[in-house]
Parts: C-alpha cells; sequence; structure tokens
C-alpha cells in the first residue's frame, strides 16, 4: 500500500512511473502474483497523470465510489435481514439510483475545467539521459525509505 501510495502521489508523471517501476520488484517479492498484477496496472493506476495537474486530486481516488458503498451499508444496517435475495438488490438498487440523482444535478469539474482535460496534450519531450537517471535515483531513494521503514526484505 505504502508502496502504490508513493507512486500515486508523486506531482511529477515521470517521477511516479519510476517509483512504480522501482516498487515492482518489492511486491514480487513479497508475491510473485501480486507483483504480476501491480506490473500490469501500472498503467491504470497512474492513467490521471495524462490530465492536467489540477484535476489529479479527483481523479486518482475512487471517493465517490466509496461514499455509494457507504450509503448502501447504511441502509443495510438499519434494515438488518433481507426476506430474500431480490429485497436486498431492491434496496442497493434504490440506493444508487437516488445516489445518481444526485451526481447528475452537481459538476465535479466546472465546464471550463473538463475544458482543458480533453484540450489536446502539449507534447512533452521525452526526458534526457540525465533526468532519467536523476528520476531514477530519486524512485530508488523513495522507495528505499519505504522498504526501510516497513523492514521489507527482498527474496
Amino acid at each position: 500500500r505504502d508502496l502504490v501510495h508513493a507512486a500515486v502521489y508523486q506531482d511529477d508523471p515521470d517521477l511516479a512511473r519510476c517509483v512504480w517501476a522501482e516498487a515492482a520488484p518489492w511486491v514480487a517479492s513479497v508475491s510473485a502474483r501480486a507483483g504480476e498484477v501491480f506490473e500490469r496496472a501500472e498503467d491504470s493506476a497512474l492513467a490521471f497523470t495524462a490530465f492536467p495537474r489540477a484535476h489529479w486530486a479527483k481523479l486518482r481516488t475512487n471517493n465517490v465510489q466509496e461514499r455509494a458503498n457507504r450509503e448502501i451499508k447504511r441502509r443495510y444496517r438499519v434494515v438488518q435481514s433481507f426476506p430474500s435475495r431480490e429485497s436486498m438488490l431492491r434496496l442497493t438498487c434504490a440506493s444508487l439510483m437516488e445516489t445518481e440523482g444526485q451526481w447528475s444535478q452537481q459538476r465535479v469539474f466546472s465546464e471550463a475545467s473538463a475544458a482543458e482535460g480533453f484540450a489536446e496534450p502539449a507534447d512533452r519531450p521525452a526526458p534526457t539521459e540525465g533526468r532519467r537517471r536523476a528520476l531514477g535515483r530519486r524512485a530508488r531513494e523513495i522507495v528505499d525509505e519505504i522498504v526501510e521503514r516497513r523492514g521489507l526484505k527482498k527474496e
């Protein structure tokens, strides 16, 4: 968790990818299967970095989904026991429909901000060799600090 957090909370998209790449061997050392999943998840986990930085905080989290799940759980606690699977699904769907109605009436991004996100991306030049080395060193420092703090050991 800390390794993922370290990658997604970097201010520089290139550094975020470097931290992810540095973290991959550590995750694989804990579990080969987890390492495979971690490596395949990079593009999805860091996709928000393709948008303007002002949008990152809203795009990299799933707070909206978590809020919806909390509301469903709150309603389940009131009922406590469902007479059938269908009644449970009806309550879940009713809760999600109500939430969707609330979401459709609010904006997460202003029109101008959303348009900025879909504007033609500025072609960022590929990092120079020197910058790549500097990013790699910084990524190693970040990952090593987390590994040391958590007491992880590579097999």
